[in-house]
C-alpha cells in the first residue's frame, strides 16, 4: 500500500447507515492485540464502543469495525437501566434513610447530584448510539494516520501497547477509587446496593468518555511529536546526505509527505473535537455542579458540627475528600493532555520557521512556505463547540466558578436561616 492510497483512505467517507471500516495491523505486534482487546471490551461494556469488531487474519491481519443495530440497542438498554433503577432507588433512598437524618436542603443536594449524574450518563450513551458511524470512521482515521507516519519514520512509530495500557490503568484506577468511595461499608440495604450499582455504572461511563478522549489525544500528541522529530532531522542533514545528487528531491518529497500528514492530523483533530463536544457539553457542567454542591455540603457540615460525636467521622472525611479529588482530577487530566497537544503543534510552527531561515533549505522554499501558511490558517485547538477551550485555562475558569457559586449558596443559606 503506497502513500497516496493511504491518504485516500484517510479522506474518503461513506453515506451508508451501516458503515464498515478496516484497521490494518500489519505493523501492529501480536503482543499489542491483548491490550487492544482489553480496552475495546472495557469501553464496549460501558456502551462507549457502539460497534462490532473482529480480527481478520486473511489475506492480511486487520480489524474490521461495523456499526450495528445491536450495539445501539445495548446503549438503549443501559439508558433504561440507569434512568429507572438509578432514579427510583434514589427516591426510595431519600424517603427512607436521608429523610430522617438530613435536612431538606441536603436532601435536595443529593437529588440534584444523582439526577444530573444519571442524565449526563444517559445523554452520553445516546450520543454514542446515534453517532456510531462517526465513531467507527474516527477509529479508522486513527489507524490510517498511524500507517502514514510509519511510512515517513519507521523508527519512531507509535507504540500502541504502552499507550493502550496507560489508558487502561488510568481507567481502572478511577474505577477502583470510585468503588471504594461508593461501596456500602456500613449500610447494606438492598435499595442502596442497587442504587450503588447504577451510580457506579453512571460515573464509569462519564469517566470512560474522558479516558477515551484522552487516549485519542495522546495518540495525536505522539504523532505530532513524530512529525516534529522528522522535521528537525530534515533541518540538520548529515554530510553523507549532502553529497548525494538526489538528496534535494528526496527531502522535498519527504517534506510534502509530512505536510500531508499534518493535514490529516488537523482533520482528525477537528473530527475528534466535534465528536466528543456534545458529550462534554453536559458532562463538564455536571462535574462542575457536583463540585459546587459537594464543597458547600462539606463546609456546611463542618460549620454546623453535624459530625460532632459521630464514630464514623474519619470515614466521612475520607470519603468526602476522595470524592472531591476524583471529581477535580477528571477535567484536570483532560486539560493537561489537551495543553500538551496544543504545545506540541506550536513547536511545528517554530521548526518550520527555523527551516525557512536556513539557506540550505532554499531549494524547497515553496514547500516550506506552503507548510507555514497552512500552520497559520489551520491552527489546532480542542473546544466544546467554541463555548470553551479544553486547555489548562479551563481549570482557572472552574476555580473561579466554584469560588463564586459556593459563596453565593453560603450567603443565600445564611439569609434564609435568618
Amino acid at each position: 500500500m503506497d502513500f497516496e492510497s493511504i491518504l485516500y483512505m484517510a479522506t474518503r467517507t461513506r453515506s451508508s447507515t451501516r458503515t464498515v471500516r478496516k484497521m490494518t495491523t500489519e505493523t501492529l505486534a501480536k503482543k499489542d492485540v491483548l491490550a487492544l482487546l482489553v480496552m475495546l471490551y472495557n469501553f464496549k461494556f460501558l456502551g462507549l464502543v457502539p460497534a462490532k469488531f473482529e480480527m481478520i487474519t486473511k489475506p492480511t491481519y486487520h480489524w474490521r469495525f461495523t456499526s450495528t443495530r445491536l450495539s445501539r440497542s445495548y446503549n438503549l438498554i443501559l439508558v433504561i437501566f440507569i434512568m429507572t433503577w438509578g432514579i427510583v432507588t434514589t427516591n426510595a433512598e431519600i424517603h427512607g434513610y436521608y429523610q430522617t437524618t438530613k435536612s431538606s436542603f441536603e436532601v435536595l443536594i443529593v437529588l440534584i447530584k444523582s439526577y444530573m449524574r444519571c442524565i449526563a450518563a444517559c445523554f452520553s450513551l445516546l450520543v454514542f448510539a446515534f453517532k456510531a458511524n462517526e465513531f467507527v470512521q474516527l477509529i479508522n482515521k486513527l489507524m490510517t494516520i498511524k500507517d502514514m507516519s510509519q511510512l515517513i519514520n519507521e523508527k519512531t512509530s507509535v507504540t500502541f501497547k504502552k499507550l493502550l495500557w496507560s489508558c487502561i490503568k488510568i481507567h481502572i484506577a478511577f474505577s477502583v477509587l470510585w468503588f471504594i468511595k461508593r461501596f456500602p461499608w456500613n449500610y447494606f440495604e438492598v435499595i442502596y446496593v442497587i442504587n450503588s450499582i447504577a451510580y457506579f455504572l453512571s460515573i464509569n461511563i462519564i469517566n470512560g468518555i474522558f479516558v477515551q478522549y484522552m487516549f485519542f489525544l495522546l495518540f495525536f500528541k505522539l504523532e505530532i511529536r513524530i512529525l516534529n522529530e522528522t522535521l528537525m532531522d530534515m533541518g540538520q542533514p548529515r554530510i553523507a546526505q549532502l553529497i548525494r545528487l538526489d538528496v534535494k528531491q528526496i527531502r522535498r518529497n519527504k517534506l510534502m509527505r509530512l505536510f500531508k500528514l499534518y493535514t490529516a492530523l488537523h482533520t482528525f483533530s477537528q473530527d475528534l473535537s466535534h465528536f466528543y463536544a456534545l458529550s462534554l457539553l453536559i458532562d463538564v457542567p455536571e462535574i462542575l455542579l457536583a463540585l459546587i454542591l459537594h464543597i458547600y455540603r462539606l463546609l456546611y457540615q463542618h460549620v454546623e458540627n453535624q459530625w460532632y460525636g459521630d464514630l464514623n467521622y474519619p470515614l466521612h472525611i475520607y470519603r468526602s475528600l476522595l470524592f472531591g479529588l476524583l471529581l477535580i482530577s477528571i477535567p484536570l487530566s483532560l486539560t493537561i493532555v489537551v495543553t500538551g497537544c496544543v504545545n506540541e503543534t506550536e513547536k511545528t510552527g517554530r521548526i518550520i520557521s527555523s527551516m525557512l531561515m536556513d539557506p540550505q533549505n532554499a531549494f524547497m522554499s515553496n514547500e516550506l512556505n506552503k507548510f507555514s501558511i497552512t500552520l497559520t490558517f489551520q491552527k489546532i485547538d480542542f473546544t466544546v463547540y467554541g463555548f470553551f477551550s479544553l486547555k489548562e485555562k479551563l481549570m482557572i475558569s472552574i476555580g473561579n466558578v466554584l469560588t463564586t457559586y459556593v459563596m453565593i449558596i453560603v450567603q443565600w443559606r445564611k439569609q434564609t436561616k435568618e
